[in-house]
């Protein structure tokens, strides 16, 4: 989940000033405007999309996919509940989650032991056809997620659907755990109703999904898996393709830096969700027994043009403050620090550059995941007293956020994370 990056909220006494007209008609005019934004976008892929959706009929005629799913997709985008780009954009997606539930060996035939093609098939379009009915619910009636996104279980199983749909793609045998005793420590710290924010690198729109099974396959730790708080931006919020998951998941909300330009005349309206969010985090965490997933890069790690490596992207040394004074503000209940670098690029790859249109290419892969949890951080005494002494309060900030992004990267280094 593309996540808070330093961002800009609006001075406290325009709090509650348009929020009223956000509940009631400002997200109308929010959905209008942004659709318009992006029409450019969207409309230079047009010609592409086009010969791409035809994928669906070449692939159902291969038998690789059943024909009542191609139907499906067809009648979707003929009513214009689909539109041919995001049909393009699920023809991809369908075939290399189908290659990748395959070579996963989930399925095998009873006589020989072999990869049942068969099923997997079968399975494939079954989760696809689930899911081409919740994106088409979406496109017709977006959803309207608030600060604080409680997951929904029913009367539909988000949650459920969402580890279904992601651990076929997981090679668990060589997946890995580091740091179990840092983790387990947190553990212990929840239980005891303290509160738990892991800062980490963010490489794919799979992340929450990628944590939650590593937990609870590798470190048996089902409940801090589910519990868990992702921060969320306005991307996984939007795109109709992802929402499904999205709502799967306990969500903080945010519009990121990156992003918080995107329509600006809509700018204020997003600082003063940005700053209802801080409330909400406040919030939850006096109450205690929190765990918060951060990513204070605000946006996904990329493959560098120069080193060809996938490069833990920078932290931002306002998004950390804003985190730590939030939970200073917690009074009462403790919160407690940790690090964590993920190695997940593989599972679901970001584009190369940044892109503002919505309806990304999706191609998955069978992958082993790897996760590193760093030792507790003293967000006081991280950067050395003497290095501290020297700096004012921005220097501190810089120095703070770059040795938590240093820890991150020693352990994702170790992790392999720069052979992905």
């Amino acid at each position: 989940m593309r996540a808070l990056a330093g961002f800009a909220c609006a001075p406290t006494q325009s709090l509650c000033r348009g929020t009223d007209g956000w509940i009631a008609t400002g997200r109308k005019k929010y959905c209008e405007t942004r659709r318009r934004g992006r029409v450019a976008g969207a409309a230079a892929r047009c010609a592409t999309s086009r010969r791409q959706s035809k994928a669906w009929m070449m692939t159902a005629a291969g038998g690789s996919v059943a024909p009542s799913l191609q139907d499906t997709v067809a009648g979707l985008v003929k009513s214009g509940s689909l539109s041919e780009s995001y049909a393009a954009v699920l023809a991809q997606w369908h075939g290399s989650y189908q290659s990748a539930a395959l070579e996963s060996g989930m399925f095998k035939r009873a006589e020989d032991g072999a990869p049942d093609a068969e099923a997997v098939r079968q399975f494939t379009d079954k989760m696809f056809g689930t899911l081409l009915k919740l994106v088409a619910k979406q496109m017709k009636d977006p959803y309207p997620f608030e600060s604080y996104h409680k997951m929904l279980v029913e009367p539909f199983d988000y949650y459920s659907f969402g580890v279904q749909f992601a651990r076929p793609l997981v090679d668990f045998a060589n997946s890995q755990i580091l740091g179990m005793e840092n983790l387990q420590r947190a553990a212990q710290q929840l239980a005891s109703g303290e509160n738990v924010i892991f800062f980490a690198n963010h490489q794919s729109e799979g992340d929450p999904h990628a944590v939650d099974v590593l937990l609870a396959e590798l470190a048996g730790l089902p409940d801090l898996a589910q519990n868990m708080i992702f921060m969320a931006g306005d991307r996984v919020r939007e795109d109709p393709l992802v929402v499904p998951f999205s709502l799967g998941r306990n969500l903080l909300t945010v519009y990121s830096k990156k992003h918080i330009n995107d329509v600006p005349e809509l700018r204020s309206q997003k600082q003063n969700h940005n700053r209802r969010t801080i409330v909400e985090t406040q919030n939850l965490l006096a109450q205690g027994g929190k765990c918060i997933w951060f990513a204070p890069s605000g946006g996904r790690d990329r493959r560098s043009a120069a080193t060809r490596k996938v490069e833990v992207a920078p932290f931002d040394p306002d998004a950390i403050e804003m985190m730590r004074l939030t939970a200073m503000k917690a009074a009462g209940k403790p919160t407690h620090f940790y690090t964590m670098a993920l190695a997940t690029y593989a599972l679901l790859p970001p584009p190369d550059t940044v892109d503002k249109a919505l309806g990304e290419a999706r191609v998955v892969k069978f992958t082993p995941l790897k996760l590193a949890v760093g030792s507790e951080i003293d967000l006081a005494t991280c950067v050395p007293e003497e290095e501290a002494k020297s700096l004012d309060k921005h220097q501190l900030r810089v120095a703070r956020a770059a040795k938590i992004t240093e820890i991150t990267a020693l352990d994702y280094a170790v992790i392999g994370g720069y052979e992905q």
